[in-house]
């Protein structure tokens, strides 16, 4: 087994990936194999086009809109059935640094117990501003946290250390955890499957690396509207799937009442602050958000969390139902 695959979704972003792949064309790590899976995008034929100018990718059609993990899957089978000894996950909103490849693999073969690498990752608006550089886990608040998160890069984030959270947007996984782990998990449509990921590696005694010399930049937030009613539903209910499945039975229900309380009385209040603050609405041409009142948006959430006690999969149909039923009937309001 040799060489690094690396994994791209696409879903109606084809410029986005177009200048993925650019930046991919100038890597330097001598065995590097590119794999896209098209998650269902509406327009086949930029399909085709972005397999006549980039004839060495391999590419893999989606009939639907599968949601990531299960897309991701498709792409990691076909690449360690072709052999790959390790494989990246990596946004098609980034652009990468030529060298970005060889500290990961360097440093996933320097020790058998590392089951996944991530590097260091700026804004790609601001090449002098951190995204992420690792991550860690908070069982109580039930979270991730990106680490150096908005900072300006002065080095403090320059040492190779253990962290507790691995995002996907870019990290690198050897052949053996998939192995040993199997592969990510399906049952969250859209987020939450890196920070279930990471903790079944932990749990199966595997380390989790940052890597400060291996750069890629990220155009955060390109893929959905973070305020928007259909993420705001798979958010919530991706979160409850993920901490009943770690947290310890009685604790959990302890949290749950609490977390419900806030996310119902507190957090449309915070969103909507939030979405005015970024611009959400505005920078994405899409006004429905601003719109939408919140007593909407907390029947929204109070769906979320009943469903995700009765349903334990999250798909594009349920995703695709909140928008028809909370989105368009929310238009006007104030």
């Amino acid at each position: 087994m040799s060489g690094v695959a690396v994994i791209l979704l696409n879903w109606n972003s084809y410029d986005l990936l177009r200048a993925c792949l650019h930046s991919l064309r100038n890597a330097t790590y001598p065995d590097l194999r590119t794999y896209v899976v098209d998650n269902g995008s509406r327009d086949a034929s930029e399909v085709d086009r972005l397999m006549e100018e980039f004839p060495k990718v391999t590419v893999m059609r989606l009939p639907e809109n599968v949601g990531f993990a299960r897309a991701c899957n498709v792409g990691i089978k076909r690449a360690l059935a072709e052999g790959a000894a390790h494989v990246i996950l990596l946004n098609n909103d980034t652009v990468v640094e030529p060298g970005f490849a060889e500290p990961l693999v360097a440093a996933a073969e320097s020790d058998p117990r590392i089951g996944a690498v991530t590097g260091k990752i700026y804004y790609a608006a601001d090449r002098r501003r951190i995204w992420c550089a690792g991550g860690d886990h908070h069982w109580l608040l039930g979270n991730c946290e990106y680490t150096g998160e908005g900072m300006v890069d002065r080095g403090q984030f320059d040492r190779m250390r253990e962290i507790g959270f691995a995002t996907m947007c870019y990290s690198l996984f050897p052949r053996r955890v998939f192995e040993a782990v199997g592969l990510v998990p399906e049952q969250y449509f859209f987020g939450l499957e890196e920070w279930d990921y990471s903790v079944a590696l932990r749990k199966a005694g595997y380390q989790l690396v940052y890597v400060p010399d291996s750069v890629i930049y990220h155009k955060v937030g390109q893929s959905y509207g973070r305020f928007e009613a259909g993420m705001i539903y798979n958010f919530y209910r991706n979160k409850i799937l993920f901490t009943r499945s770690y947290m310890p039975r009685w604790f959990w229900w302890a949290w749950y009442v609490v977390f419900a309380a806030y996310a119902v009385g507190l957090a449309p209040f915070r969103m909507r602050l939030l979405a005015y603050d970024r611009g959400e609405g505005e920078r994405r041409g899409d006004r429905t958000f601003h719109r939408v009142s919140v007593s909407v948006m907390r029947r929204v959430i109070a769906k979320a969390l009943a469903d995700a006690r009765s349903k334990s999969v999250v798909t594009w149909k349920d995703i695709q139902a909140v928008r028809e039923e909370f989105c368009l009937p929310a238009l006007g309001m104030r």
